[in-house]
């Protein structure tokens, strides 16, 4: 009896791993600038990490167009295999507006290294307007996501830097406002001495 006890657990944990499956290495693309390291490794991603990266400045008139890599597994019980199950999903964020997601599709190469691309030439890619932006510093927060049904979710997103320049300021500036109000008084004036 307790070697069918043990042989049913055994049985439970090997089913349960070999549902396992996960996000590996991570890229972050930004055109014009080109690949960051998210949590790869890759020495070919020459601009380093993501995380803390400074995008430099961009015009207001502009955008940023963004693009990810990343690679994803599943046990499919005889060992880990590279996951060819459809989209993964890029998701974004500039300082703490409401996310956006772009999707990245399946790209297989090489032997056993199949992974979710978007960014580069021969990739689509996330465009980000920055029309609605003020100038100054701001944070661009990238991180990526599988199906939810899969849950390997990213634990946390990379965030770097850009500033915005070109804006046209919401309020006027001090000197204008100097003008309007001294033209109201011109005109409260003028009517006094009508009277």
């Amino acid at each position: 009896m307790k070697k069918l006890a043990v042989f049913a657990v055994a049985a439970v944990l090997a089913v349960s791993a070999f549902a396992d499956g996960g996000l590996c290495d991570s890229y972050v693309y930004i055109d014009g600038i080109g690949w960051f390291q998210g949590s790869g490794t890759g020495d070919w991603a020459g601009q380093g990490s993501f995380e803390g990266a400074t995008l430099g400045d961009f015009d207001v008139s502009s955008s940023i167009l963004l693009g990810g890599q990343v690679q994803a597994w599943e046990n499919n019980g005889s060992g880990n295999i590279d996951w060819q199950g459809g989209e993964m999903t890029l998701n974004y964020k500039i300082d703490s507006l409401a996310a956006m997601t772009g999707s990245l599709p399946y790209y297989g190469y090489e032997n056993g290294n199949n992974k979710f691309q978007s960014g580069g030439a021969q990739f689509s890619q996330e465009s980000i307007s920055l029309a609605d932006l003020s100038n100054g510093s701001h944070s661009l927060s990238v991180w990526f996501t599988a199906p939810s049904d899969k849950g390997w979710n990213q634990d946390g997103a990379y965030t770097a830097t850009f500033t915005v320049s070109g804006a046209t300021p919401a309020v006027p500036e001090p000197a204008t406002m100097s003008l309007l109000g001294l033209g109201a008084l011109a005109m409260v004036l003028r009517r006094k001495l009508r009277k």
